[in-house]
């Protein structure tokens, strides 16, 4: 059953961020980066917790995991209707903790902006 779990949680991580980064239009997510860093499903498959890190102009991060936990069920409505999971958990955002890893992915996201604007600047 472990196992089972870990390739289950691997998954819903790759997808979940998938339509989080392509199927999600809400204007209050512009400018925002969400990184869905790991997902914790309970033994019994009913929940997943998703923890992500989120890179915004606003700071309001409890405002945008808010958004997140009410775009939940359409996710996972996404997520069942695909086939690639028979049986979808209930889908809870948290924030991931880490300092560490919000500070590197911070910084490699501020040397992709850099980058975008000197390429856009030299043309």
């Amino acid at each position: 059953m472990q196992h089972k779990l870990v390739r289950l949680n691997a998954l819903l991580a790759k997808e979940i961020s998938v339509v989080i980064n392509n199927k999600i239009n809400d204007p209050r997510l512009s400018n925002t980066i969400i990184s869905v860093h790991k997902v914790e499903t309970t033994p019994n498959l009913s929940q997943s917790f998703v923890y992500v890190s989120i890179i915004s102009d606003s700071q309001d991060h409890g405002l945008i995991l808010e958004i997140l936990n009410d775009a939940a069920g359409f996710i996972r409505t996404i997520l069942s209707k695909s086939k690639v999971i028979s049986s979808c958990p209930t889908i809870l955002f948290r924030e991931e903790k880490d300092m560490e890893t919000n500070t590197r992915l911070s910084n490699i996201f501020d040397s992709i902006k850099k980058s975008q604007t000197n390429s856009s600047n030299s043309k």
